[in-house]
């Protein structure tokens, strides 16, 4: 008999969207204030990355929204968790990126 790690989870699905569609809302607002304030002030990258982890945290919704009704959920949550991670990764890079270029102790955290 086949054992599933991964079963049918309502609470973590909802969770997991809310908290996708909180970053996906925070990035939009990052992205205006970008637009905004100089575009040129920001390596390409930084944006780059920024509009990257928007649709991947939206894959990410939609696969954890299928969490909640599925009863094969294994690939929905490894999708889920793929492109979560990835547009997180894409997010705390930018953030280094952006704190490099201000301050090269803030972005390595050396005290000396």
């Amino acid at each position: 008999m086949e054992e599933h790690l991964v079963e049918t989870n309502p609470q973590k699905s909802a969770n997991k969207v809310t908290i996708n569609s909180f970053m996906m809302g925070s990035l939009f607002f990052i992205l205006t204030l970008i637009i905004t304030l100089d575009p040129n002030k920001f390596s390409h990258a930084v944006i780059y990355q920024l509009v990257l982890a928007i649709p991947l945290l939206y894959v990410s919704s939609l696969a954890y929204s299928k969490l909640g009704y599925w009863k094969e959920v294994h690939e929905w949550d490894a999708l889920g968790w793929l492109t979560n991670t990835t547009g997180n990764l894409f997010v705390i890079n930018s953030i280094g990126l952006v704190a490099s270029k201000f301050s090269h102790n803030l972005a390595y955290c050396s005290s000396h």
